[in-house]
């Protein structure tokens, strides 16, 4: 099922992007605009600094009732540790320099489709496993989630989901994305399937109550 399901997802996925193209082209220009920054001040002996940590933009637009778009920026810093090394008269020596450039990614180019059995979200579109985490943390301006900060699953990705509200306080959401995250191309023939089921308050970092939930994703690989 899931080969049958990888090679359906390889045939049609150019489609889906030429059809987010097309959409967005035609969306109207009075969305919101508006955006996140986490900086921090550092004060050692090597070094005393304001450091920019991370930048969203974020644009949104609401096309009609049931059809909405947003598009999400991702500014960070590369991070890349290299080592050089040279010589001189006859002496070599080595030296690992950080590549510390702030660099912007597209993280999100999602549609909303709204209907009566529920919620379908196409495109470069937020992941459904480490969301609810992050809202019961709720100090993403201090670190990240675990699942974010360890790198269990990355926070957006291309693909599709649906999610649905069952009962009251019971939703569930399913997802079919390339499993590299966003900030690299596919490389295999195999998508990953993710899913994911909560009760209880979604933000409980805003509002009072509580929440109990169950992520599982599973991708196959050639070995």
């Amino acid at each position: 099922l899931v080969e049958k399901i990888n090679h359906y997802l390889g045939e049609k996925m150019k489609y889906l992007i030429t059809l987010l193209t097309c959409i967005s082209i035609n969306m109207a220009a009075d969305g919101k605009i508006s955006g996140v920054t986490y900086f921090d001040y550092t004060n050692a002996k090597e070094k005393s600094a304001f450091n920019f940590n991370r930048q969203y933009f974020i644009y949104g637009v609401d096309v009609s009732d049931d059809i909405s778009f947003k598009v999400v920026f991702d500014v960070g810093r590369i991070n890349n540790k290299e080592l050089y090394t040279w010589s001189v008269k006859g002496s070599d020596s080595s030296k690992v320099m950080e590549d510390t450039r702030l660099i912007t990614f597209l993280k999100k180019a999602q549609i909303d489709y709204t209907t009566s059995l529920g919620k379908v979200s196409m495109g470069l579109i937020g992941t459904n496993t480490y969301g609810v985490q992050e809202n019961n943390w709720g100090y993403r301006f201090i670190e990240k989630s675990a699942i974010d900060k360890y790198g269990f699953s990355s926070t957006a990705d291309i693909g599709v989901g649906f999610s649905r509200s069952l009962i009251d306080n019971l939703i569930m959401s399913i997802q079919i994305i390339n499993g590299e995250g966003y900030k690299k191309p596919q490389e295999d023939k195999y998508h990953k399937i993710s899913f994911n089921t909560i009760y209880g308050e979604e933000k409980i970092n805003n509002d009072d109550g509580y929440n109990a939930g169950f992520v599982y994703s599973t991708e196959a690989t050639d070995s």
